[in-house]
C-alpha cells in the first residue's frame, strides 16, 4: 500500500459523520509483494532441485546404488522437514539459550504466529519455509560424498545430528543475530 492510499484511508475516516471517540487510526502491516514473491520462488526452486538432485547422484553412482541413493536423498528430506517442524524452527529463531541455540518454547511451533509478519514484511510462515528448504537440501547435498559407503542408519543418526545442531547453530549465528549486534555486525 502507498503512501498516497495510506493518506486517502486517513482522510476518508477523518471525514466520516462518526463522534470523535469512534475515530480511531488503525496501522494496517501490509506485506511486501516483492519480497514475498522472491522467497516463494526460491523456496519452490530448491524443492525442485531437491528430487533432480536424487537423480543426478543416481545417475553418477554404479547400478547396484541408484535405488538407495536416490532413497536416501528423499528420506533425509523428509527427516529434514519433520526435524524442522518439530523443534528446528525454534531452535533457531526462538529465544537464546546461551547465543548458540534457541530455546523449546516453540515446540511443535508452539505459540508461533505464522501469519505474522517479519520485519521485512514476509508472512512467518513463508519465512519458516525458506529456511527450511536448507535444512532439507543440505543433508541432501551430503549424499554424493558418501554413495554406496555409509551404513542408511548411520546416514539418518548423521542427518539427525546435521540438522539439529550444524544447522540450527549457524541459523543462530547468522539469522538470529545472538553473536553478532543487532544490525549484524560486531
Amino acid at each position: 500500500m502507498t503512501v498516497i492510499k495510506k493518506i486517502e484511508i486517513i482522510v476518508i475516516l477523518v471525514n466520516t459523520k462518526l463522534p470523535k471517540s469512534c475515530h480511531k487510526l488503525y496501522i494496517i502491516e501490509i506485506m511486501s509483494t516483492a519480497n514475498t514473491t522472491f522467497l516463494i520462488l526460491s523456496s519452490v526452486l530448491v524443492l525442485f532441485m531437491t528430487p533432480g538432485l536424487a537423480f543426478f547422484y543416481g545417475g553418477l553412482g554404479s547400478k547396484k546404488n541408484v535405488v538407495n541413493t536416490m532413497m536416501s536423498v528423499f528420506v533425509m528430506c523428509g527427516l529434514a522437514v519433520v526435524l524442522w517442524v518439530i523443534c528446528g524452527y525454534s531452535l533457531s529463531f526462538v529465544g537464546d539459550f546461551g547465543g548458540v541455540f534457541g530455546s523449546l518454547s516453540a515446540l511443535l511451533l508452539h505459540g508461533v504466529k505464522l501469519t505474522a509478519l517479519t520485519s521485512t514484511k514476509i508472512p512467518t510462515s513463508l519465512y519458516l519455509i525458506f529456511q527450511m528448504m536448507f535444512a532439507v537440501i543440505t543433508p541432501a547435498l551430503f549424499v554424493g560424498a558418501v554413495v554406496g559407503r555409509i551404513r542408511f542408519k548411520f546416514l539418518l543418526l548423521f542427518t539427525g545430528f546435521l540438522v539439529n545442531f550444524y544447522l540450527l547453530s549457524v541459523s543462530a549465528y547468522g539469522l538470529g543475530k545472538r553473536i553478532f549486534g543487532q544490525n549484524g555486525s560486531n
